[in-house]
C-alpha cells in the first residue's frame, strides 16, 4: 500500500468511526499528524477584510403590525436596505440549528468571499428575494485554509493528501438528512488547534469560497442590499464509469 493510499485508508476509517459510532474518537494518527503540521493550513484574515452573508428576505420580519411598515427598505441611500445589522449575522445560540460545522445550540458565522457565492449557498429558488450583508473583520485572526488550491501548494505529499481529503469533505454538497457529524467534529478539532475559523471551497459556486467564523463577534455587518434571484443555471455532462 503506497503512503498516499495509506493516508486515504486511515482517513476513511476515521470518518466512518466518527460518523457512525464514536463522536469523540481521537485514536487516529492523522489527528496528531494534522496538529503537527498546522502551519501548512494557516491563513491570516486581516482587519478590514470583507465577507458576505445572505439570508432569504421575508417582509413579515420587518413589519411590526398591519399598519406599520419600515420605509428604509425603499430608501436608495439606506445603509441597510435588507436586514439590519443585528438580523444579518449569526443566529442567537438559543435558536442556532446545526450546520455543516456547528451543532445545535452552537452559533457560528457563515460568510462567503462574494455576494454571488453568499446567494448561491442558500440554494434559492427563482424570484426569491435575498438580503446580502457585507461584513468586515474586526481583528487579525488565523483561519484553517482547506481549499483545494491550498492543498495543491503544499509540497509535503502526505500533508497535501490529507488536506485534500478534508477539503473535499467540507466542499461536498450536503442536503437534508445528511450526517454532519464528521465536519462538525473536524471544526471542533480546528478550534482546539487555535484556529478562529475555516475556509473551504463553495459546493455551489466553483469560483467562490466560504469563511466560517467560530467567534461571530470578530466580524461586523456594515451594510446590506436586497437581490432578486432571476435565474438558476444548471449545467451537466455524462460521466465515465471510472468517475462513479
Amino acid at each position: 500500500m503506497s503512503k498516499y493510499s495509506k493516508v486515504k485508508h486511515d482517513f476513511i476509517r476515521w470518518r466512518k468511526i466518527v460518523s457512525n459510532s464514536n463522536r469523540y474518537y481521537n485514536g487516529t494518527p492523522l489527528l496528531k499528524y494534522l496538529d503537527d503540521h498546522k502551519s501548512f493550513l494557516e491563513y491570516e484574515v486581516h482587519t478590514g477584510d470583507v465577507f458576505f452573508r445572505g439570508r432569504v428576505f421575508n417582509l413579515d420580519d420587518v413589519i411590526s403590525d398591519d399598519s406599520e411598515f419600515f420605509d428604509w427598505i425603499y430608501e436608495e441611500n439606506a445603509v441597510f436596505q435588507g436586514y439590519k445589522a443585528a438580523d444579518s449575522g449569526a443566529p442567537p445560540i438559543k435558536i442556532a440549528k446545526e450546520g455543516r460545522l456547528n451543532g445545535n445550540g452552537i452559533s457560528f458565522l457563515y460568510t462567503s468571499s462574494d455576494d454571488e457565492t453568499a446567494i448561491s449557498e442558500l440554494r434559492p429558488t427563482r424570484m426569491e428575494i435575498i438580503s446580502v450583508a457585507k461584513f468586515v473583520a474586526k481583528k487579525n485572526v488565523l483561519f484553517a485554509d482547506l481549499t483545494q488550491s491550498k492543498s495543491e501548494r503544499i509540497e509535503d505529499g502526505d500533508v497535501s493528501e490529507l488536506v485534500w481529503l478534508i477539503a473535499n469533505e467540507f466542499a461536498t454538497p450536503h442536503y437534508a438528512g445528511h450526517n454532519y457529524a464528521f465536519t462538525q467534529y473536524l471544526a471542533g478539532q480546528f478550534m482546539n488547534m487555535g484556529f478562529h475559523g475555516v475556509i473551504f471551497d463553495s459546493s455551489l459556486n466553483p469560483q467562490g469560497k466560504n469563511y466560517v467564523f467560530f467567534h461571530p463577534n470578530e466580524c461586523k455587518a456594515i451594510n446590506s442590499r436586497l437581490y432578486q434571484v432571476d435565474n438558476i443555471n444548471i449545467s451537466s455532462r455524462p460521466i465515465s464509469r471510472k468517475e462513479v
